[in-house]
């Protein structure tokens, strides 16, 4: 039934069943659809944020390795004042 579905419009439909069944219900209505498809956006948009933050990250020069961030000995020194900038 479901050939003719894009593999996103698939996990949107299988989401969706997955709300209805939690919340008791024997049919996928336009409530599941609508949170199944928050849900995808909303993660959609986390991993973006997440790929944001490693970017600036690591251009500010910071290693981020299995969920621990390495700061490298730069950031270790004192800041110097607006005012002492050479």
């Amino acid at each position: 039934m479901f050939e003719r579905f894009t593999t996103d419009a698939r996990t949107v439909v299988s989401d969706a069943q997955q709300h209805a069944r939690r919340m008791g219900h024997r049919y996928i209505g336009c409530e599941h659809l609508l949170l199944a498809v928050v849900g995808m956006f909303l993660l959609l948009f986390t991993i973006q944020i997440l790929f944001y933050a490693l970017h600036e990250f690591s251009e500010a020069g910071v290693l981020v390795t299995h969920h621990r961030v390495l700061v490298p000995e730069v950031a270790a020194k004192p800041r110097e004042s607006a005012g002492q900038a050479a």
